[in-house]
Protein backbone atom coordinates (compact mmCIF):
# COMPACT_ATOMS: atom_id res chain seq x y z
CA UNK A 1 0.00 0.00 0.00
CA UNK A 2 1.44 3.42 -0.90
CA UNK A 3 2.34 5.72 1.96
CA UNK A 4 -0.35 8.19 0.92
CA UNK A 5 -3.01 5.49 1.33
CA UNK A 6 -1.62 4.61 4.76
CA UNK A 7 -1.85 8.30 5.60
CA UNK A 8 -5.47 8.50 4.37
CA UNK A 9 -6.42 5.35 6.30
CA UNK A 10 -5.01 6.78 9.53
CA UNK A 11 -6.43 10.26 8.98
CA UNK A 12 -9.97 9.02 8.30
CA UNK A 13 -9.86 7.24 11.65
CA UNK A 14 -8.51 9.98 13.90
CA UNK A 15 -7.34 13.58 14.10
CA UNK A 16 -5.16 12.67 17.10
CA UNK A 17 -2.12 11.48 15.12
CA UNK A 18 0.22 13.86 13.32
CA UNK A 19 1.35 12.53 9.94
CA UNK A 20 4.61 13.40 8.21
CA UNK A 21 5.58 11.91 4.87
CA UNK A 22 9.27 11.29 4.27
CA UNK A 23 10.47 10.53 0.75
CA UNK A 24 13.60 10.23 -1.32
CA UNK A 25 11.69 11.35 -4.43
CA UNK A 26 11.04 14.91 -5.59
CA UNK A 27 8.67 16.48 -3.10
CA UNK A 28 6.62 18.07 -5.87
CA UNK A 29 5.70 14.59 -7.11
CA UNK A 30 3.83 13.71 -3.92
CA UNK A 31 3.07 17.04 -2.27
CA UNK A 32 -0.55 17.48 -3.36
CA UNK A 33 -1.45 13.81 -2.82
CA UNK A 34 0.08 13.85 0.67
CA UNK A 35 -1.92 17.01 1.48
CA UNK A 36 -5.14 15.43 0.12
CA UNK A 37 -4.53 12.34 2.23
CA UNK A 38 -4.32 14.30 5.48
CA UNK A 39 -0.57 14.61 6.10
CA UNK A 40 0.75 17.62 8.00
CA UNK A 41 4.00 17.76 6.00
CA UNK A 42 6.11 16.09 3.36
CA UNK A 43 9.88 16.14 3.79
CA UNK A 44 12.88 14.88 1.87
CA UNK A 45 14.63 12.07 3.73
CA UNK A 46 17.95 13.94 3.79
CA UNK A 47 16.41 17.14 5.24
CA UNK A 48 17.08 16.39 8.90
CA UNK A 49 16.16 19.88 10.12
CA UNK A 50 12.95 19.78 8.09
CA UNK A 51 12.08 16.34 9.45
CA UNK A 52 12.62 17.55 13.02
CA UNK A 53 10.47 20.65 12.45
CA UNK A 54 7.71 18.68 10.73
CA UNK A 55 7.62 16.05 13.47
CA UNK A 56 7.52 18.67 16.24
CA UNK A 57 4.65 20.46 14.49
CA UNK A 58 2.76 17.27 13.63
CA UNK A 59 3.06 16.04 17.23
CA UNK A 60 1.03 19.13 18.15
CA UNK A 61 -1.39 18.53 15.27
CA UNK A 62 0.05 21.45 13.30
CA UNK A 63 1.00 21.57 9.64
CA UNK A 64 4.33 22.66 8.20
CA UNK A 65 3.74 24.78 5.11
CA UNK A 66 5.89 27.85 5.34
CA UNK A 67 9.01 26.19 3.94
CA UNK A 68 7.28 23.71 1.65
CA UNK A 69 10.20 21.82 3.15
CA UNK A 70 12.96 22.18 0.64
CA UNK A 71 10.73 22.53 -2.43
CA UNK A 72 10.19 26.29 -2.65
CA UNK A 73 8.53 27.47 -5.82
CA UNK A 74 7.44 23.97 -6.82
CA UNK A 75 4.02 25.15 -7.95
CA UNK A 76 2.12 22.86 -5.60
CA UNK A 77 -1.46 23.97 -5.32
CA UNK A 78 -2.47 22.52 -1.97
CA UNK A 79 -1.40 23.53 1.50
CA UNK A 80 -0.99 21.04 4.30
CA UNK A 81 -3.70 21.30 6.92
CA UNK A 82 -3.53 20.80 10.64
CA UNK A 83 -4.61 17.30 11.73
CA UNK A 84 -8.07 18.33 12.95
CA UNK A 85 -8.91 20.19 9.74
CA UNK A 86 -7.58 17.37 7.55
CA UNK A 87 -9.69 14.87 9.50
CA UNK A 88 -12.81 17.01 9.09
CA UNK A 89 -12.20 17.46 5.36
CA UNK A 90 -11.66 13.75 4.77
CA UNK A 91 -14.67 12.91 6.91
CA UNK A 92 -16.83 15.30 4.88
CA UNK A 93 -15.75 13.72 1.61
CA UNK A 94 -15.87 10.17 2.92
CA UNK A 95 -17.92 7.32 1.56
CA UNK A 96 -20.89 8.01 3.81
CA UNK A 97 -21.34 11.44 2.25
CA UNK A 98 -20.90 10.27 -1.33
CA UNK A 99 -23.80 7.86 -1.17
CA UNK A 100 -24.07 4.16 -0.58
CA UNK A 101 -23.62 1.76 -3.44
CA UNK A 102 -26.82 0.55 -5.07
CA UNK A 103 -27.53 -3.16 -5.23
CA UNK A 104 -26.61 -3.30 -8.93
CA UNK A 105 -23.37 -1.36 -8.31
CA UNK A 106 -22.44 -3.73 -5.48
CA UNK A 107 -23.33 -6.79 -7.61
CA UNK A 108 -21.23 -5.45 -10.48
CA UNK A 109 -18.22 -4.90 -8.23
CA UNK A 110 -18.67 -8.31 -6.60
CA UNK A 111 -18.68 -9.99 -10.03
CA UNK A 112 -15.54 -8.08 -11.05
CA UNK A 113 -13.94 -9.24 -7.79
CA UNK A 114 -14.87 -12.82 -8.70
CA UNK A 115 -13.05 -12.43 -12.02
CA UNK A 116 -15.96 -11.83 -14.39
CA UNK A 117 -15.47 -9.73 -17.50
CA UNK A 118 -17.64 -6.74 -18.31
CA UNK A 119 -19.39 -8.75 -21.02
CA UNK A 120 -20.08 -11.64 -18.61
CA UNK A 121 -21.50 -9.24 -16.03
CA UNK A 122 -23.76 -7.64 -18.63
CA UNK A 123 -25.06 -11.06 -19.68
CA UNK A 124 -25.65 -12.19 -16.08
CA UNK A 125 -27.51 -9.01 -15.14
CA UNK A 126 -29.35 -8.76 -18.46
CA UNK A 127 -28.04 -5.27 -19.17
CA UNK A 128 -25.76 -3.70 -21.77
CA UNK A 129 -21.99 -3.49 -21.51
CA UNK A 130 -22.39 0.31 -21.44
CA UNK A 131 -24.63 0.04 -18.37
CA UNK A 132 -22.05 -2.12 -16.60
CA UNK A 133 -19.45 0.57 -17.39
CA UNK A 134 -21.82 3.20 -15.96
CA UNK A 135 -22.18 1.19 -12.73
CA UNK A 136 -18.39 0.94 -12.51
CA UNK A 137 -17.93 4.71 -13.00
CA UNK A 138 -20.52 5.41 -10.28
CA UNK A 139 -18.79 3.01 -7.89
CA UNK A 140 -15.43 4.69 -8.48
CA UNK A 141 -16.95 8.14 -7.88
CA UNK A 142 -18.86 7.11 -4.76
CA UNK A 143 -15.86 5.39 -3.20
CA UNK A 144 -13.29 7.91 -4.36
CA UNK A 145 -11.38 4.99 -5.88
CA UNK A 146 -8.70 5.36 -8.53
CA UNK A 147 -9.36 2.04 -10.22
CA UNK A 148 -11.62 -0.99 -10.21
CA UNK A 149 -9.07 -2.87 -8.09
CA UNK A 150 -8.96 0.01 -5.61
CA UNK A 151 -12.78 0.01 -5.38
CA UNK A 152 -12.80 -3.74 -4.75
CA UNK A 153 -10.16 -3.29 -2.04
CA UNK A 154 -12.19 -0.55 -0.34
CA UNK A 155 -15.35 -2.67 -0.35
CA UNK A 156 -13.55 -5.78 0.90
CA UNK A 157 -12.10 -3.78 3.81
CA UNK A 158 -15.58 -2.46 4.60
CA UNK A 159 -17.08 -5.95 4.29
CA UNK A 160 -19.45 -4.74 1.58
CA UNK A 161 -18.70 -7.41 -1.02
Amino acid sequence: MPGTEVCRAIRTKTPEVGLVGVTSYALASFHDEAARCGAQALVGKTDLNGIALAIRNAAQGLSTNELVLGDEGSGNSLSFMDAATAYAVLEDTSYAHRGALSGKERDTLRMYADGSTTKEIAERLGISVATVATFERRVLAKLGARSRAHAISICVKRHEI
